[in-house]
């Protein structure tokens, strides 16, 4: 894997590892940054939820960074596969611009390791 692939790879598992800390730590403080209210009180009610939605972001984050250590582009590929799928999933379900702002980092990373950059 090339220095672009790990650098976009190493970024993607930032922003997963971020939304973690948000989701699991701070989100009724933070959660209105990044999203709508949708009523009074939501993340208070949405905290339990959101702290395991944050576990997962978290699995994502440590796996890129797992592939990164081993320098295991498999690894890699995987967790930036399932990272694109949840904005995917997102985007479909939640808001479409889930997709850009979740899904750019890991699509960029897959497109930079399959062209070998």
């Amino acid at each position: 894997m090339k220095i672009a692939g790990k650098l976009l790879t190493g970024l993607a598992a930032a922003e997963s590892l971020m939304i973690a800390v948000i989701e699991m730590r701070h989100w009724e403080e933070k959660g209105a940054s990044f999203f709508p209210e949708p009523h009074e009180g939501f993340f208070r009610d949405t905290a339990v939820m959101a702290g395991n939605q944050g576990l997962y972001n978290g699995f994502l984050g440590a796996g890129m960074l797992w592939g990164l250590l081993r320098r295991d582009t498999g690894v890699c590929l995987f967790f930036l596969g399932c990272m694109l799928t949840a904005a995917g999933y997102g985007c479909a379900t939640t808001s479409r611009k889930i997709i850009l702002q979740q899904g750019t980092l890991p699509a960029a990373a897959l497109a930079a390791i399959a062209l070998g950059k």
